[in-house]
């Protein structure tokens, strides 16, 4: 056994969040980095494929905790997912890192963040405002500029909140990812990806020139193929280690 897993329940603006913290077996005296993991928009905290969960059981057999937490409207936690917004996201996700910082063991001066498709942009947007370790981007999305050209109102049918596409409109990455350039930065992102690939991945790739890039070449938006999953798990893995607990051996 090399983790023990515990459910955890915070409070976002009145509303409960319901997280997973995977904690690797350590002595009482040991402290040990933590990786805070962002699901996409209408996502939860296990991911397609369970990719969360995966990457969680692969961080903590490196001695890295990590906690996934469904957004609010998402997964088992509370809320209206048609009261979603970027302001709710960054919210809950603030809300979570604060609330990691108070648990056994965690070194609140390593935490990290991985984030998927829109939980990417919000980790990017979170990591301007914090003081976080490093930061890994599963086709991450870059802006709203897109939701221009297709007008898009709603999601998988449901209304979307009309506060959500003006301040997705408002995202200004380019300013975000220079205000983070000290920030060890990769991204990964599936050619078969109609939503990422072109117009997203080409401009964090424009304003992140020195961050690690990992074209997946059969991946599309969920990470279908089974084995450039293990090739994301696995160097999502390695990119943590050296950045969180180098002294690690691979």
């Amino acid at each position: 056994m090399f983790e023990n897993r515990s459910t955890h329940t915070l409070l976002s603006n009145g509303k409960k969040l319901f997280g997973m913290l995977h904690m690797p077996i350590v002595n009482e005296d040991t402290k040990v980095p933590l990786v805070l993991m962002l699901h996409g928009f209408a996502g939860n905290k296990s991911g397609r494929y369970r990719l969360f969960v995966h990457l969680s059981e692969q961080l903590a057999k490196c001695g890295i905790a990590s906690f996934r937490f469904d957004f609010r409207g998402a997964g088992d936690s509370e809320g209206d997912f048609r009261d979603t917004t970027i302001h709710t996201m960054l919210e809950d996700g603030l809300s979570a890192f604060k609330y990691i910082h108070h648990i056994p063991h965690i070194d609140s001066e390593k935490i990290s963040f991985v984030g998927l498709s829109m939980g990417g942009c919000i980790a990017s947007l979170l990591t301007e405002q914090l003081s976080t370790k490093s930061l890994s981007l599963w086709a991450a999305v870059y802006d709203g500029k897109p939701w221009i050209k297709s007008q898009q109102t709603e999601y998988m049918g449901t209304e979307l909140h009309t506060d959500f596409i003006d301040q997705f409109l408002a995202v200004d990455m380019k300013k975000t990812l220079k205000n983070i350039k000290d920030v060890p930065f990769s991204y990964f992102v599936g050619k078969e990806d109609p939503m990422i690939f072109h117009y997203h991945y080409q401009k964090y790739k424009e304003n992140r020139e020195d961050g690690e890039f990992h074209l997946l070449d059969r991946s599309d938006h969920s990470f279908s193929d089974k084995e450039e999953r293990y090739y994301l798990l696995k160097h999502t893995t390695e990119f943590f280690v050296r950045t969180l607990c180098p002294e690690h051996p691979l």
